[in-house]
């Protein structure tokens, strides 16, 4: 017994580095390829101009994790689907928030000084972007955006929002196929609307193209 354990330590840790890596390869991707909006031509990073495709890999993974959590707590028929919901949302969140907080922060000082805001403009705009603060930004409502990359951060959140319950309901068996057909469908739409992933501040009818770039990359990740 001592020995499987053993093994299943070494294979769990073996994955968990293999991410970790691939998490800082992609993660190196998208920043080089925003950074290219520092100069005016863009020109200096022609070869990452597609690094934003590295955003697919995190939501891939947040899907995948998200699916496993659904299905470790799948038997636990004494807590209810809304609370599950919001233990696992709310965990997330707690990752995340002290980090993307700092980078608000940081983003909105830098705008303010600057643009050479004054305060009544100041004021304004902290007040426009507490759907920032709230993780809403993909939701659809305009307001004044500070850091622009942490879109991704919203769509991840508002899709686990409404597929996370939506799983539960969902017979095991068929979780993963119907994850992946939502997956393709969310793809295609964009392919055949926009033709690219790129820019996910396009308006797609109901909602922003990056909500449905989340589901596409969150989805097959559950698959």
């Amino acid at each position: 017994n001592k020995g499987t354990n053993d093994n299943t330590f070494r294979e769990h840790e073996s994955k968990t580095v293999s991410i970790e890596f691939w998490r800082l390869v992609f993660c190196f991707a998208v920043v080089v390829y925003h950074s290219c909006y520092l100069t005016p031509s863009r020109s200096f990073t022609t070869i990452f101009q597609g690094g934003y495709i590295g955003v697919e890999f995190f939501f891939i993974v947040s899907g995948f994790l998200m699916a496993k959590n659904l299905f470790t707590d799948i038997c636990d028929i004494h807590i209810s689907i809304l609370k599950k919901t919001f233990i696992f949302i709310s965990h997330k969140i707690k990752l995340i928030y002290p980090c993307f907080l700092w980078a608000f922060l940081i983003a909105f000082i830098v705008r303010a000084v600057i643009s050479g805001s004054n305060l009544a403009q100041i004021l304004h705009n902290i007040i426009s972007s507490i759907l920032e603060l709230l993780l809403l930004r993909m939701s659809g409502i305009t307001g004044y955006w500070v850091n622009t990359p942490t879109w991704y951060i919203s769509a991840m959140v508002i899709v686990m929002l409404i597929f996370y319950p939506l799983l539960q309901k969902i017979d095991e068996k068929l979780i993963s196929p119907f994850s992946f057909i939502i997956s393709i469908g969310a793809y295609l739409w964009l392919y055949y609307s926009l033709g690219t992933l790129e820019n996910p501040y396009k308006w797609q009818q109901f909602c922003y193209s990056g909500l449905i770039r989340g589901v596409g990359g969150i989805m097959l990740g559950a698959a």
